[in-house]
């Protein structure tokens, strides 16, 4: 087989996977489907905007800092609200 030949194979195998992609609907991994959860949706609904906000933020809580900072992490969860901790 020569260059020409495999060349339009090549093209014609491209072109009919293209257009059978064009046609079917986008394919969305099954972890990125999101399903109704009637207890997230209840407890969102009672989140002002602020409060929804500060659920994405994730603070940085060391063990090897001192009271001082133990202090600020709890004022933060009580005050803001904060989604999260990460321990490092």
């Amino acid at each position: 087989m020569n260059k020409l030949t495999s060349l339009f194979i090549f093209l014609g195998i491209l072109s009919s996977w293209n257009s059978a992609a064009q046609n079917s609907e986008p394919v969305t991994p099954e972890f990125l489907q999101y399903e109704n959860s009637k207890w997230v949706d209840s407890i969102m609904k009672t989140l002002s905007p602020d409060e929804r906000i500060a659920q994405l933020i994730m603070v940085a809580a060391y063990s090897n800092r001192g009271e001082e900072h133990k202090e600020e992490i709890l004022k933060l969860i009580k005050e803001q609200k904060i989604g999260g901790l990460i321990f490092f």
